[in-house]
């Protein structure tokens, strides 16, 4: 999970979005304990004009008791969150709410959702009239019927943070209370509990750490509380006469669950049965000079039918006027013909554009031939012990001493002026980077190489179409959004993902002069589970990243890898070290994931350490630890979230 590597560059809903503010992993703390309650109520209601007996749910199950005190009753993140567990139970039932525990700072609007294991939304509910603090408790408004057996996740949203938490609580095994059990965590992100994501709404979560419980529960019984009511029949059924038949359209039913689907009645008979997503059919079957009612009922999975909507009547009288010459569509529907979009002209002389002379591809996919380059024995290394200045928020100066990190206090004492900085490889011009070169010093270019997001301008990037523009075209994104961000993950597996990504390296980052590239969430096989419909392999991400080492060494770049050991695989990060000249990791001591540097401290490698403010770390924190790494050296840096020049502390 990245942590901001991009400046605000995109505003949804008029809130500025930080680009990279990504956070990668939770801390934590829990304990548990599960609550029987027998309850046996006994209710009359009038419904449909019949007096029933309903007996409510004899038994009620939740996984912890009313009464406990997490370790942690509040933590210190203030970042939108969605939070839950996976659990299964003994037998068949109904969840019919969600419940978690609240501390003082745990505001905002907190909403409920159930789940299946795949990810689709059973049910959703918004909590109202919370107390400052302790358990609260939503219910659905109609009961979820589960199977034994089966895995399920219960989470709700946390807009403001400040959760609850208790750390390895499922670390050591399933918990257990009466027939729900919340399952122990695993070794990997498909088997692990608690689970989280970050997301400013609603979102399946599938990330897990250390095991954490966030303190959600359900509420579970055996028996169902109330019989299922049907949903609304639709309303506004409007009847059309066009050429050869009536369209009937309508406004959507209401439904306690989501309707499956709409049964079409003409004068009173079912005819046709639409998708629950489907508002209107054509009906073609007419006799000419008849009057035709038509009536519509609701349907959802699990629910009775509705009752039959208003009716619509018309009288069908058959049109047999044409279309002009040339035109598609029935009348009085006539749509003249156009030119496909992009070309010039008028119909019929359209003229389909070209790609400039020496581009491969097709328009709008035209992609420049990659410079000749050279041969990887001038590539940069940087020396092991060089301090360095991250900074992609806007252009870069090297007259700005906040850009240049100067006249700053370390750790240690006297701060190292940097002679390294790394830098947008696109907003930042060949000048700027010459006029670093000039002071002696090196610099880095950042691009994204595992994600994209429509954050740059054709202007911005001196070419006829953008990147992402590029890679939309070519169906090599992702159609699901990243969690909270507009970027979209790219298929490391196409070959015309890694020629548009090897022309970006070419063109931002060897033209203007670049000492080494940064590759920017290098790490997609740790992040894209389930945002992707494509599967990528620990053995598809390295062939993938030897692929663009190799060509950003045959144009003399130096690869600076970026958080390897955010995959928490150690084989990765062995196979990968022999190719980079160093590597940037962030939150690693926030985190606990510096034994990973390993193989580049063994190597002596350069590696750049980024903490941020926003986790609330100091120098105090980490410095002594980088500091102390004998074999190879760490470059620690304190740095603002946005990466801005704002805050710059060396740990040396």
């Amino acid at each position: 999970m990245e942590e901001a590597e991009k400046e605000t560059k995109v505003v949804v809903n008029n809130i500025p979005i930080t680009k990279k503010s990504k956070r990668r992993r939770f801390a934590s703390g829990f304990s548990s304990n599960y609550i029987r309650a027998l309850l046996v109520i006994v209710c009359f209601g009038i419904i449909g004009g019949v007096l029933l007996f309903v007996r409510a749910a004899s038994t009620s199950y939740n996984l912890f008791p009313s009464n406990p005190i997490p370790k942690t009753i509040t933590v210190s993140s203030s970042n939108s969150v969605e939070l839950g567990v996976k659990f299964k139970s003994a037998d068949s039932g109904y969840v019919t709410g969600v419940r978690f525990y609240k501390g003082a700072q745990n505001t905002g609007t907190h909403i409920g959702t159930l789940w299946d294991g795949k990810g689709d939304q059973l049910a959703s509910v918004t909590f109202s009239g919370e107390t400052n603090s302790g358990w609260q408790q939503a219910n659905f408004a109609q009961p979820v019927a589960i199977a034994a057996n089966v895995v399920y996740v219960v989470s709700y949203l946390a807009p403001n943070g400040h959760y609850s938490l208790n750390n390895n609580f499922f670390s050591s095994g399933s918990y257990v209370s009466g027939p729900l059990t919340a399952l122990a965590n695993g070794t990997s992100q498909r088997t692990a509990n608690g689970v989280y994501m970050d997301t400013n709404s609603p979102a399946f979560p599938t990330r897990g750490m250390h095991g954490a419980n966030f303190w959600v529960d359900l509420v579970f019984s055996t028996n169902l509380v109330s019989p299922p009511v049907a949903p609304a029949p639709p309303t506004s059924v409007n009847a059309v006469v066009s050429e050869s038949s009536v369209i009937v359209s309508w406004n959507a039913g209401i439904s306690a669950e989501p309707i499956t689907s709409y049964y079409v009645f003409r004068n009173g008979t079912q005819i046709a049965t639409v998708s629950g997503t489907t508002l209107s059919y054509t009906d073609t079957a007419l006799t000419s000079g008849t009057t035709y009612s038509y009536q519509i009922k609701t349907f959802s999975s699990g629910l009775p039918v509705s009752a039959l909507s208003e009716m619509a009547t018309v009288t069908y009288n058959a049109n047999t006027t044409t279309c002009p010459v040339g035109d598609t569509g029935t009348p009085p529907n006539c749509v003249a013909p156009t030119c496909p979009v992009g070309d010039t002209g008028t119909p019929p002389n359209c003229v389909a554009p070209t790609c400039p002379v020496g581009d491969t591809g097709t328009p709008p996919n035209c992609i420049a031939p990659p410079s000749t380059g050279g041969t990887p024995t001038s590539v940069w290394t940087p020396s092991p012990t060089a301090n360095w200045q991250w900074v992609l928020t806007g252009t870069f100066s090297t007259t700005n001493a906040a850009d240049m990190g100067t006249g700053v206090t370390a750790y240690s004492g006297a701060a190292a002026d940097p002679t390294i900085f790394d830098i947008d490889g696109i907003l930042n011009s060949g000048s700027t980077v010459q006029a670093i070169h000039a002071l002696g010093d090196k610099a880095i270019c950042y691009i994204e190489v595992g994600t994209a997001g429509n954050y740059y301008s054709a202007s911005d990037e001196g070419i006829s179409t953008t990147y992402f523009a590029q890679l939309q075209a070519a169906g090599d994104l992702s159609t699901n959004q990243l969690q909270g961000y507009p970027e979209y993950f790219i298929n490391i597996n196409e070959p015309s993902a890694i020629s548009i990504i090897e022309s970006m390296i070419d063109q931002q980052c060897a033209a203007k002069g670049f000492d080494g590239v940064e590759t920017d969430l290098d790490e997609t096989l740790n992040n894209n589970e389930g945002t992707t419909p494509w599967t990528i392999t620990t053995a598809d991400e390295e062939a993938y990243l030897t692929t663009l080492a190799n060509y950003m060494h045959s144009l003399n770049l130096a690869w600076i890898a970026k958080n390897l050991d955010d995959t928490g695989d150690t084989s990765f990060v062995d196979t990968m070290e022999p190719l980079a000249q160093g590597m940037i990791s962030e939150e690693s001591n926030y985190y606990g994931t510096t034994a990973l540097w390993a193989p580049f401290e063994t190597a002596d490698k350069w590696i750049g350490n980024a903490e941020y403010t926003s986790d609330g770390e100091t120098t105090a924190k980490f410095c002594p630890a980088d500091n102390a790494v004998s074999v190879g050296d760490v470059n620690g840096v304190l740095f603002n979230v946005n990466l801005d020049a704002s805050t710059y502390e060396p740990c040396r």
